[in-house]
């Protein structure tokens, strides 16, 4: 129906004229022509929280439109400042409060390697600049990153790494009872079998071996020796002045004498109850010279061995004989000059 259009035969316009002049009144109406609109009274505003998420357009708050600490964190619904809603770089320090940005204000997965500055983990953690992951540091010498786990690289513990005493018995590969571990070809440890019984360990100038004792004496287990029978031989005996000191350790009386002719020198005492076998040896000391010469015998002049003039240092004689009861036993230079003898006896019952 147009406004030319009759009303109960009164034409619209006629009716409303008054109302179009006031409202399209140039001075104080409102035409809508975007120029000749009267500007809002100061009463005129907003209501409080009547602007929400979806009444602003997409980065229409810039920084500029933002007070300095204005946006704290009561004034920011929970996940209501999506990436959407900010315009580029519209979001800088100055314009946050502190303390504002709280974990409920973080969307997640929203915090990107991309906002992270490279030394944002500290020490032995790193921000990797090509893949963008927040990683261990590791030496990739002793140790790795494997299997989504730190891990000791192989080979990576050296004597470097080992504390002093650290590798205990208890740390150690098992060996077989009895062996012992030594070095073998190329130096490399090797086990050696030592627990054959009565065995020892020795060298070969190569090698450590473990070997039974063969030839002149046996060996026990406990560690006690012997001497084979009818091992002993007479090459194998010292002589002279080493023979003297071997027979020299069973005998039951040694004296030495200097040569001094008329000085007679008890070699044994004398048994009031029994006659007794004799073993007499005499190891001549300082060569006997100038005629010296010594007697081996009873009290009663019975020789049981003679040490002629001229004998040299170094010579073992030997005599036998039966000592008389009441009997000593004597030593008796013969001859005068120089020279010194040592004399030992054995006596044992004769009967």
């Amino acid at each position: 129906m147009g406004l030319e259009d009759n009303f109960g035969k009164v034409p619209l316009r006629r009716i409303f004229r008054r109302f179009f002049e006031a409202l399209f009144d140039p001075e104080n109406g409102h035409d809508h022509d975007g120029v000749n609109s009267k500007t809002l009274s100061p009463a005129a505003v907003v209501a409080n929280e009547s602007v929400t998420t979806v009444k602003i357009v997409d980065e229409a708050v810039t920084a500029d439109k933002i007070a300095a600490n204005a946006v704290t964190t009561e004034k920011i619904e929970d996940e209501a400042v999506t990436a959407g809603k900010l315009a580029a770089d519209a979001v800088v320090e100055e314009n946050i409060a502190d303390d504002a940005v709280t974990t409920d204000k973080i969307e997640d997965e929203a915090v990107t390697a991309a906002k992270l500055n490279a030394d944002v983990a500290g020490d032995c953690i790193g921000l990797d600049a090509a893949s963008g992951a927040i990683n261990v540091k590791v030496d990739d010498i002793t140790i790795e990153a494997g299997d989504d786990a730190l891990q000791l690289k192989a080979g990576g513990v050296d004597t470097t790494q080992l504390a002093d005493d650290a590798v205990t018995n208890d740390k150690l590969a098992n060996i077989a009872r009895g062996s012992v571990k030594v070095g073998g070809a190329n130096d490399a440890p090797t086990d050696l079998d030592a627990s054959g019984d009565g065995t020892i360990l020795i060298g070969d100038g190569t090698d450590l071996k473990s070997v039974a004792v063969t030839g002149d004496v046996t060996i026990t287990n406990a560690g006690v020796t012997a001497i084979g029978a009818g091992k002993v031989t007479s090459a194998m005996l010292a002589s002279d002045a080493n023979l003297a000191a071997v027979i020299a350790a069973g005998f039951g009386a040694t004296q030495t004498v200097a040569q001094d002719a008329g000085s007679t020198v008890e070699l044994l005492v004398a048994d009031p109850a029994e006659d007794r076998a004799c073993l007499v040896m005499v190891l001549v000391k300082v060569s006997l010279a100038e005629g010296a010469a010594f007697s081996i015998q009873d009290a009663d002049g019975t020789e049981m061995l003679a040490v002629p003039p001229d004998t040299a240092a170094g010579t073992v004689l030997t005599g036998a004989g039966v000592l008389a009861a009441t009997k000593a036993l004597n030593i008796v230079p013969t001859a005068g000059g120089a020279g010194e003898i040592q004399a030992f006896v054995l006596s044992l019952p004769a009967a």
